[in-house]
């Protein structure tokens, strides 16, 4: 029974193949027939239009990339901006990138600026700017400096009062004449500027100026 079976199968198989031959066999004479037909000509048809849709779309991409890249480096080449030969900002003519060189340039100019010296933008007449660039006035502003920073130890270890009203009557007397001087010696240096705006475009008499007035409200205001 079972060798029936497996020949049964046997000859279903084969007659599966024998059908597969003659369909195949059917199709090839088919297109044989069929006028101007030669292997792989249907894709070779389908890749023809596709190949000039592509071809045509990359020239107008890089017509728009032209158009668009010519405004900037017409800009680049023709710019006059000061300091810079034959380009247009950190890129050299005609460049796509910044220039290295350009880029170096420019920070060492902002790392190297030169100081602007406080006394360049004081007055030219008057007292107040004759004191304040006077150097035995300046010698002396350093010394009350040394003094007060002194003294600021000693009321720190000997004083035991917390206010000022209610301090030792020498501690009051030192901290009226430090506070006093520093006022008057901040206030000749404000006057001594030009402008009054460009006083405190001076680091060095904003952080002076910030200090008086807490000296101030310490020892007067309190």
């Amino acid at each position: 029974h079972a060798k029936s079976m497996e020949e049964l199968l046997r000859l279903q198989s084969e007659a599966v193949k024998q059908v597969l031959t003659i369909n195949q066999a059917i199709a090839r004479k088919s297109r044989s027939r069929t006028p101007g037909y030669a292997p792989g000509s249907a894709a070779r048809a389908l890749r023809g239009p596709m190949a000039a849709v592509t071809a045509a779309t990359q020239d107008d991409i890089r017509n728009e990339k032209a158009a668009l890249k010519e405004p900037l480096m017409m800009k680049r080449e023709n710019s006059n901006q000061p300091g810079v030969e034959g380009g247009f900002g950190i890129f050299a003519s005609g460049a796509m990138f910044p220039d290295a060189d350009k880029i170096k340039e420019k920070v060492r100019a902002s790392l190297f600026e030169p100081e602007v010296n406080p006394e360049d933008m004081f007055k030219t007449t008057g007292w107040c700017q004759e004191v304040a660039r006077n150097q035995l006035f300046k010698n002396i502003t350093m010394l009350v400096i040394v003094m007060n920073a002194i003294w600021i130890g000693v009321d720190t270890d000997l004083n035991p009062a917390d206010l000022e009203v209610d301090s030792p009557l020498i501690f009051q007397v030192v901290d009226n004449f430090f506070c006093l001087f520093f006022s008057f010696e901040i206030t000749v240096r404000f006057m001594a500027y030009q402008r009054s705006g460009d006083a405190f475009k001076d680091f060095s008499f904003v952080f002076d100026f910030s200090l008086v007035l807490t000296m101030i409200w310490e020892v007067w205001l309190t």
